[in-house]
């Protein structure tokens, strides 16, 4: 035996194409999770820019459908998270009420559409469009 064929003999590169075969998988990996995660913090902000949206409606008077206090703080949330509103609405449900009539009790709807767009181009599996919606009595 002249010591060529040892147990680390014809090994030299195979650390380097494991390597070329996982890394790009688990780079994958990692940027899916990365998206998920700004999806998730898209979703939460949405929901919370209607949410805060609703309680704003519900207690302001001489509230209108579509009232434009209620959208542009819906909106001005949404800019400040860096998010643009898709679409914004508030409709009471049933019949609105006439002016001047009370509004107690009566129920409103708002909701808002955020499109998401995926930050890293290797990911883009198309535009998602968030949607959240509150369901809340006017007060």
């Amino acid at each position: 035996m002249n010591g060529t064929r040892g147990a680390g003999r014809g090994r030299t590169g195979t650390a380097m194409i494991e390597a070329a075969v996982v890394l790009p998988i688990l780079i994958v990996l990692l940027l899916g999770i990365m998206e998920v995660g700004r999806a998730l913090m898209t979703y939460n902000l949405l929901t919370r820019a209607v949410r805060t949206g609703a309680r704003l409606a519900v207690v302001t008077p001489d509230l209108e459908q579509n009232d434009l206090r209620v959208l542009g703080r819906i909106n001005d949330l949404l800019d400040d998270g860096g998010a643009t509103a898709a679409s914004s609405e508030m409709a009471f449900i049933g019949d609105p009420p006439s002016p001047g009539e009370s509004q107690r009790g009566l129920m409103l709807c708002v909701r808002a559409e955020v499109d998401f767009v995926p930050a890293v181009s290797i990911l883009q599996w198309g535009n998602h469009q968030l949607r959240a919606q509150v369901v809340a009595r006017h007060e």
